[in-house]
């Protein structure tokens, strides 16, 4: 097959072309006090989880906090006691990372608390007559637990609101935590971030 002059010069100045450079993610600023509305990316157990594990939660909605959407944040876990007779299971711990859709890893802190409504967390709505039904009164009562570094308190809240919400059972079994991935909660950021524009 003959290949023409102008077919060969086409060819060529493609393979040439400069190739488009990606755009810098623009700068950005998360004051004191946002909430972002995460969702569990894995399964956390007072039975299976151990100090130093990290633990991940993902924005996948539009409201992050500030944050932009796709940003994971991460947890190290600084105490796991499983139930041993009449005490329960306790999970302790501090979200401190948050790893930007670009690769970039910001040091954060923040306080994990139950609520939120990514990915079949709830929302509360009144009846008819102005109440609140029972179950969403005690979600709404929990939106506004701030657990500090007591992650099992606000993973086990949110899970219970995610069960409401999708009219399950939740996972705890007995005295231990077990919060299934899938579970919405929140993160309230304590320090004001600021990050810059990637560079390019």
């Amino acid at each position: 097959m003959k290949v023409s002059g102008l077919t060969l010069i086409a060819i060529a100045a493609l393979l040439l072309a400069p190739t488009p450079r990606v755009r810098a993610a623009h700068g950005f600023t998360v004051n004191a006090g946002n909430i972002a509305h995460v969702v569990l990316t894995q399964n956390v157990s007072t039975k299976t989880n151990k100090p130093g594990d990290k633990i991940q939660a993902r924005c996948t909605g539009g409201d992050c906090g500030g944050f932009p959407t796709g940003t994971k944040f991460f947890a190290v876990i600084s105490e796991v006691s499983p139930a041993a007779g009449p005490q329960p299971g306790k999970l302790h711990g501090s979200f401190t990372t948050a790893v930007l859709p670009d690769g970039r890893h910001i040091a954060i802190e923040a306080q994990a608390q139950a609520g939120g409504h990514a990915q079949g967390a709830t929302t509360t709505h009144k009846t008819g007559n102005g109440q609140l039904s029972k179950s969403e009164a005690i979600i709404a009562g929990m939106s506004d637990v701030v657990a500090g570094n007591d992650l099992g308190r606000a993973l086990s809240a949110g899970s219970l609101g995610t069960a409401m919400h999708k009219k399950q059972t939740t996972t705890t079994i007995g005295s231990d935590i077990e919060v299934p991935r899938g579970t919405a909660f929140q993160l309230r950021i304590l320090q004001p971030i600021t990050v810059a524009s990637a560079s390019k």
